[in-house]
């Protein structure tokens, strides 16, 4: 049985299911996910109150990042992280509201919050840190969305 694995190894190349590509061979130091909140830190479920996972948020406040680091030059990349996490979340938040009106009636009108927790290994430990990234109103129905910057 072996010897007919590895002549159709060789026969197939790197093709799936015999490559050999190793895809967990890097991981990364650390890992983040979302959650909304309202204002006093209480979970809003994403999924009955906006359709969407808070996973789709996270994606589109990866592309944002993505976004800002491609316009930073390395060395000011590393310093101005944190602030543009901040500015990516604020942008996903908006993201969100403008696309992904609420379902949820009670909702509009409520100050909502995209929070990240961040779990890294430091110093053989794994550290938790959480930090509001971004916060908006959720608009009335047929309005647009409010955010912090737009607010007097």
């Amino acid at each position: 049985m072996f010897f007919v694995m590895a002549v159709a190894m060789l026969a197939f190349g790197d093709q799936f299911p015999f490559s050999n590509f190793p895809m967990y061979s890097f991981l990364p130091g650390n890992a983040f996910f979302m959650k909304l909140t309202d204002d006093m830190g209480r979970m809003i479920p994403s999924v009955p109150a906006f359709g969407i996972s808070t996973s789709t948020v996270k994606k589109q406040m990866v592309r944002e990042m993505r976004e800002i680091k491609e316009k930073e030059s390395p060395g000011k990349w590393k310093s101005a992280k944190k602030e543009a996490a901040t500015v990516a979340g604020q942008r996903a938040l908006e993201w969100l509201l403008k696309n992904h009106p609420a379902r949820a009636a009670n909702l509009a009108g409520t100050m909502i919050c995209l929070e990240q927790t961040t779990f890294s290994l430091k110093r053989g430990k794994i550290e938790q840190e959480t930090e509001r990234v971004g916060r908006s109103l959720v608009p009335e129905p047929n309005s647009k969305s409010k955010s912090d910057h737009d607010r007097p």
